[in-house]
């Protein structure tokens, strides 16, 4: 009977520790989402960013010339 038990307390403690690792996975999975979802408009901005940059570079005088126009805009 008593070995039963001891089967039973180490089925427990594995369990319980299958919860923490499923746990935690949901956490990183959950997360992930978040900055999946994210990205594209991340990106939006950074484009933005970008092209407002690079038309201040063009407008720009370097002393005789002006930068080359992009093949993106």
């Amino acid at each position: 009977m008593e070995q039963a038990v001891r089967r039973m307390d180490r089925a427990e403690r594995r369990m319980e520790k299958f919860d923490r690792r499923l746990e935690a996975t949901r956490k990183l999975v959950e997360a992930a989402r978040e900055i999946v979802a994210r990205l594209p408009q991340s990106q939006k901005e950074l484009v933005k960013s970008q092209n407002a940059f690079l038309d201040w570079l063009r407008k720009r005088r370097n002393g005789r010339t002006e930068l080359a126009p992009t093949s993106g805009d």
